[in-house]
């Protein structure tokens, strides 16, 4: 995908350098008119908004409100970190998952399934595992299996996500060992008979994904009497409780929750991969660090580098390019992939050349690093997460267009974070939106109970621009009519 269908854009002369902080737009700006219209809307009452509109090809501004302060963009922040992941690794950077061990006839022992942090890992790569192992013969693996999962450090909950309780699957743990972005989705369907127990299915099938269903079926479509949570349960396990009704002639309800410890689920569905290719597993899957101390000294003797220097790769997976994670994360907003591409900045060493695990602290220096030296100013944001849920990380209207401006450049990384984007009327987020510039808007949505924002490019007449524009406030009901005011902003910037 081009930037904006054909129109080719180069940067000319030094870095743009940001003036003085101006409190609104000025009239000779060409944008002015639209930006006034914007603020005047109804729908923005009450309501905080930076505003930024900047051409592309000379980083000169063509209307402003507000565009220094720093404010939150909800899942705007990915542009953030997605940008400084692409920069730091490159759009071709893998991740790889790796099973190591001693293979002596059909047998293998000191196995250890060292997971990579991989943001997109799925039960086809752990069943890809199973059969690498399978066709080079093994049958058995003694003395259990060990992942380790140690190339993240500390929580798995990402910054600023306890601002919030959710059961909700946009609300993950990040842990570096997981599958289907640490959720499931779960569908609840009404039996064939009045007061039978309705019908429960879940997208992954494991010993610690629990199912407790005491909803049974009752005459007509009511549906507000149905309750789906998921909860933690000891050892790691999720609990999907089921209760209430469900009318029989209600359509099914389907609804994606998270995973209490998605590195348990995901070692469970490995076990029941190696099971599935005839590989008996003699002993548990263990996770490493597990928490409990004694478990963690016996398999830290095996994850030694002596031990480990004796051991040889039995499997890989590779993930794909970086470029299709950030597709991905941009264009469906995909939190928890944010999340681990975001923590995998913060290893020791370097992103490139680590030398031990990653902290979420080292991953929000290491983007802001990377953002400075690409260009950005240092006081126009704030990285506190990669993914922008909650009352996280802040940026400036101004500095979102100048990550824009920036990445119009034609490099292999820019190329790839502009390809990265939702396009109008076609795909991700903006597939519903500014139908009437389908193909020609690109750009990534940031939606939460208090913040809104809409950041891209758009093809004017005289220049392709680069608009960023973010809303604060008790948005509440209201973000359907700030959406449609964006879009209409939006619209004018396109007739300029």
């Amino acid at each position: 995908m081009s930037l904006t269908l054909g129109l080719v854009i180069f940067l000319v002369g030094p870095a743009f350098a940001e003036g003085p902080p101006p409190v609104s737009t000025t009239a000779a700006a060409p944008a002015a008119p639209a930006v006034a219209s914007l603020l005047g809307d109804d729908a923005l009452k009450d309501l905080d908004a930076g505003v930024s509109v900047r051409c592309t090809s000379d980083g000169a501004s063509w209307g402003e409100h507000r565009a220094h302060t720093r404010m939150n963009p909800a899942s705007g922040a990915k542009l953030l970190s997605t940008a400084a992941a692409l920069h730091a690794l490159g759009p071709e950077h893998t991740f790889v998952t790796r099973v190591l061990g001693r293979h002596e006839g059909d047998v293998a022992r000191d196995v250890v399934l060292v997971a990579a942090g991989d943001p997109s890992l799925e039960g086809d790569d752990l069943d890809a595992l199973a059969q690498a192992l399978a066709a080079r013969g093994v049958r058995r693996i003694d003395g259990g299996l060990v992942i380790d999962i140690s190339h993240f450090a500390g929580e798995s909950t990402p910054p600023a996500f306890d601002a919030k309780s959710t059961d909700a699957g946009y609300r993950p743990e990040v842990p570096a060992f997981a599958v289907d972005s640490g959720a499931f989705f779960a569908t609840v369907s009404p039996a064939r008979k009045l007061g039978d127990p309705v019908r429960v299915t879940t997208s992954l099938v494991a010993p610690s994904l629990l199912v407790d269903n005491s909803a049974t079926t009752v005459a007509g479509k009511a549906i507000h009497e149905l309750v789906i949570e998921a909860r933690a349960a000891p050892g790691g396990r999720t609990r999907l409780v089921v209760s209430g009704k469900l009318g029989k002639d209600a359509r099914p309800q389907g609804v994606k929750k998270r995973l209490a410890d998605p590195a348990r689920v995901a070692a469970d569905l490995f076990a029941r991969a190696l099971a599935r290719h005839a590989i008996d597993l003699d002993g548990r899957a263990h996770l490493h660090p597990s928490g409990d101390p004694e478990l963690d000294r016996a398999h830290a003797r095996r994850l030694s580098a002596e031990v480990r220097a004796g051991l040889s790769v039995l499997a890989q997976v590779t993930s794909q390019p970086l470029a299709e994670d950030v597709a991905r994360i941009n264009t469906t907003s995909n939190n928890f992939m944010a999340e681990a591409l975001f923590k995998q900045l913060g290893v020791a060493g370097s992103p490139t050349a680590p030398t031990g695990p990653a902290t979420w602290d080292r991953a929000a220096e290491r983007t802001s690093a990377a953002l400075t030296a690409l260009g950005l100013p240092p006081d126009g944001f704030e990285i506190i997460n990669g993914s922008g849920l909650y009352d996280g990380t802040k940026v400036s209207a101004a500095a979102m267009t100048r990550l824009l401006q920036l990445e119009a450049a034609d490099t292999a990384p820019a190329r790839a974070f502009r390809e990265s984007l939702a396009v109008a009327g076609r795909s991700g987020t903006l597939r519903a939106r500014l139908k009437k510039l389908a193909g020609k808007v690109s750009g990534k949505t940031g939606t939460l109970d208090d913040a809104l924002s809409l950041s891209g490019y758009v093809p004017a007449k005289r220049c392709a621009l680069a608009f960023s524009v973010i809303v604060n406030g008790a948005i509440g009901k209201r973000a359907a009519a700030v959406n449609r005011a964006i879009d209409r902003f939006v619209a004018a910037l396109a007739a300029l």
